[in-house]
């Protein structure tokens, strides 16, 4: 930590949770350092995410739960009932040709169990649909607002209906 005074904070907090006195903490801190030597100390080295990659967002999260099922059971009902609610809600009628990571695979085996019904993604699917129409409802406010700023009246009534469109869609998986 760059900053004393984050550093005291920290100490403080690690303290008060172990139960021991900031000054101890500190001490430790200092010792740690000594032992590592001060320029590869791992105290003063910039953190990074164990996990590099950025984070996907709640479309392709949930995209890649569905296709981790639809290849962890194919030829199944679930897998049946997934691709044809994907085709409906994309319009994609080819979406799971690539297998997904082993991982991926394990998960939806863990989720959906060793026979799953064709409902079991029921709840899955709405998520994926939802996600899918703020994205584009996202998206369409954008080029509203460009449109907008152009001054456009066109392009400001196809995307305002796009807008409005998509908020409807929306309304409707409200429960």
């Amino acid at each position: 930590m760059g900053s004393p005074m984050e550093r005291d904070r920290a100490s403080q907090a690690v303290a008060r949770s172990l139960g021991l006195s900031s000054e101890s903490v500190r001490e430790s801190l200092k010792a740690v350092g000594r032992r590592q030597g001060a320029g590869d100390s791992y105290l003063r080295r910039p953190h990074t995410s164990v996990d590099a990659t950025p984070q996907a967002s709640a479309r392709e999260a949930r995209l890649l739960r569905l296709q981790g099922a639809v290849h962890a059971y194919p030829g199944t009902d679930l897998a049946r009932h997934i691709e044809s609610e994907y085709a409906r809600i994309t319009g994609d009628q080819t979406p799971f040709a690539d297998v997904p990571p082993e991982p991926i695979l394990f998960q939806a085996e863990q989720a959906f169990g060793e026979n799953p019904s064709e409902q079991a993604a029921v709840e899955l699917l709405r998520a994926f649909e939802e996600a899918v129409i703020r994205e584009a409802y996202q998206e369409a406010l954008i080029s509203l607002r460009k449109a907008e700023s152009a001054g456009d009246t066109r392009m400001v009534e196809e995307a305002g209906a796009a807008c409005a469109k998509l908020s409807a869609r929306l309304a409707a998986l409200s429960p």
